[in-house]
C-alpha cells in the first residue's frame, strides 16, 4: 500500500511555493488564552486604528509583514526536560509515565536524539524581557498591533516535524546542542466591524541546530566569526533556511480594549456564559484531568511567559471577564502531545510518533474545572506507516473546547548521518526492537550482582 496521505488542514494562509494543507472546516471562536513569548527591545510603530479610516489596516498589515523579530538561541538541557515532565507527571496515570518518555540511557547520551512526543520546543527559544518592557497585562510587544487592540487571545495553531532532520544526531533534536528559532509574522487578517474589530496575525517559527547553520555561515564567501556581523549572519541564513527540524505556527488574535459600560457589567457579575461546541461523538480512548492553578504557574515559568490571565485571578475576572484563570494555549497543545504520544507508543505494527498536529481552540478552559481529552482514529485514512486522529478536549459540560487533527508516522531511530552530506539514513523499528530499546541498560555491577543473587524460591 502507498505510504502516502493527504496533508493535514492548514490553519493559515500559506505560499504558493509552500506544502498546501488541507482546510478542516471549525467554526471561529476563540478565547483569551495565552501570548506568545516576550519580544527584545521591539516597540510597534504607532499605527491609526482608527474605523473612520480606511487605510490604517492596510498600512499597518504592511508594517507588521515587514517587522523584524529578533533571532533567539538557547540550549537544549536536560533539567529543563526534566522540569516539564514533573510540571506534568501528576496528571497522568503513573503508568503512563515510563511509556511516555524514552530510556533513561538515551536521554543521557549527548548525541542522543529525543524521539518521542514533540512539544517540548515550547520551553526553548523564548525571549526574556525585563519587566519594564512588558505590556500592562504581562505580554510582550514584539507581535502586539499596538492602539486599542490590547487584548489577545491563543486561537491555535500547529506543529510540523521533519522526521529525517528531528532524528538527525546532527541536525535535530538533542540534548545539550544549541539551537535557534526564526520568527517572522506571515499573516495578518482584520474580521469584523467597528469595535468588533479582530485582528489575527499568523507567526512562523522554525527551529533549527546552531552547528549546521554555523557551518554554512563558514561555507560561503563572507565568514563573519563572531560579534553583531555573526548575530546578522545568521539571521539571514535561517531567514530561508530549509533544514528546520519543527516548525510550529502560532495564530494570535487582537482585539480592542473593553468599554466602560463593559467593564462595569464584568464588575457587577454579568459575565457571558461559555458555549461549547458538540463533541466529535464517543472517543476511542479519552483521560479526564482537573489542571491546578500551580500547573499554570509552573508553566507560564517555564515558556517565561507572564500573561496575568494565567496568574492573576482577580485580573482574568475584572478585566478579562473570565470566571477564573485560564488554561494556556500551548498547554492544551502540549497536553494532548502527551496524551496521545502515550497511545502511539502501544501501536502493535510498532511504536508511532505524532508527525504534525493542528489545532484551535473554540472555548476556553478554566483552573479547577475538569477537562477531558479525546482522541478517535480516522480509519478511513489509515496507510502503512501513518495514521490520522482527530483530537479534541472536552469542557467541564462535555462540550467541546478544542479541536485538532494529528498525523502520526512509524517511529524512526537514527542509524547514522554523515556530517558531510545533508542525507541521513533512517530506518523504521520493529515493535520488538522497539520494545527492547525502551528497557534500560544494566550497568556491569548490576550485572554482577544478578550473579550473585541465589535464585528465588517458587511460591506453594
Amino acid at each position: 500500500m502507498a505510504t502516502r496521505t493527504h496533508c493535514l488542514y492548514s490553519l493559515a494562509k500559506t505560499p504558493a511555493h509552500r506544502t498546501q494543507w488541507r482546510r478542516i472546516w471549525i467554526q471561529r471562536r476563540l478565547y483569551s488564552c495565552e501570548t506568545p513569548e516576550d519580544s527584545s527591545n521591539h516597540k510597534p510603530k504607532p499605527q491609526s486604528t482608527d474605523p473612520e479610516d480606511a487605510t490604517w489596516f492596510q498600512t499597518l498589515r504592511s508594517e507588521m509583514l515587514n517587522r523584524e523579530l529578533p533571532l533567539e538561541r538557547d540550549a537544549i538541557e536536560a533539567q529543563a526536560v526534566k522540569k516539564l515532565d514533573s510540571t506534568l507527571f501528576s496528571f497522568f496515570p503513573k503508568g503512563w509515565q515510563a511509556s511516555s518518555t524514552e530510556p533513561q540511557r538515551t536521554r543521557q547520551t549527548a548525541n542522543a536524539a529525543m524521539p518521542h512526543a514533540i512539544g517540548e520546543h515550547l520551553i526553548f527559544c523564548n525571549p526574556a524581557l525585563s519587566d519594564d518592557k512588558l505590556l500592562p497585562d504581562g505580554t510582550d510587544q514584539l507581535h502586539s498591533p499596538g492602539g486599542s487592540f490590547v487584548r489577545r487571545m491563543w486561537a491555535g495553531g500547529a506543529v510540523r516535524v521533519n522526521k529525517n532532520l528531528y532524528f538527525d544526531e546532527n541536525a535535530g533534536w538533542a540534548l545539550h546542542k544549541h539551537i535557534l528559532c526564526f520568527e517572522r509574522i506571515k499573516d495578518v487578517r482584520l474580521r469584523g466591524q467597528g469595535e468588533k474589530e479582530k485582528i489575527f496575525i499568523t507567526i512562523e517559527r522554525k527551529f533549527a541546530r546552531y552547528d549546521p547553520v554555523f557551518q554554512a555561515i563558514q561555507d560561503s564567501r563572507d565568514k563573519p566569526r563572531r560579534g553583531p556581523s555573526l548575530a546578522v549572519a545568521l539571521k539571514e541564513q535561517m531567514r530561508n533556511w530549509n533544514q528546520a527540524f519543527v516548525t510550529e505556527d502560532r495564530n494570535i488574535v487582537f482585539m480592542r480594549e473593553r468599554s466602560a459600560e463593559e467593564l462595569e457589567d464584568i464588575k457587577a457579575g454579568n459575565m457571558a456564559p461559555v458555549k461549547y461546541l458538540q463533541p466529535l461523538g464517543e472517543p476511542d480512548f479519552s483521560h479526564t484531568l482537573t489542571p491546578t492553578s500551580t500547573l499554570l504557574a509552573r508553566f507560564s515559568s517555564l515558556t517565561f511567559n507572564a500573561h496575568l490571565i494565567h496568574l492573576d485571578r482577580e485580573f482574568a475576572r475584572n478585566v478579562e471577564g473570565h470566571r477564573n484563570l485560564l488554561v494556556h494555549g500551548p498547554l492544551t497543545q502540549t497536553l494532548l502531545l502527551k496524551f496521545i504520544g502515550t497511545h502511539l507508543k502501544l501501536i502493535p505494527e510498532g511504536p508511532h510518533i505524532v508527525e504534525a498536529i493542528e489545532y484551535k481552540n473554540l472555548a476556553p478552559l478554566y483552573c479547577g474545572e475538569k477537562l477531558r481529552l479525546c482522541a478517535k482514529e480516522k480509519i478511513a485514512a489509515r496507510m502503512d506507516d501513518a495514521r490520522m486522529y482527530d483530537v479534541w478536549i472536552e469542557g467541564p459540560t462535555g462540550g467541546m473546547a478544542v479541536k485538532g487533527l494529528v498525523r502520526t508516522v512509524r517511529r524512526p531511530t537514527h542509524i547514522r548521518s554523515n556530517r558531510s552530506t545533508s542525507s541521513t539514513r533512517i530506518r523504521n523499528v520493529p515493535s520488538d526492537q522497539a520494545a527492547a530499546m525502551d528497557k534500560p541498560r544494566q550497568s556491569k555491577s548490576e550485572k554482577s550482582n544478578e550473579h550473585r543473587q541465589p535464585p528465588a524460591q517458587e511460591s506453594a
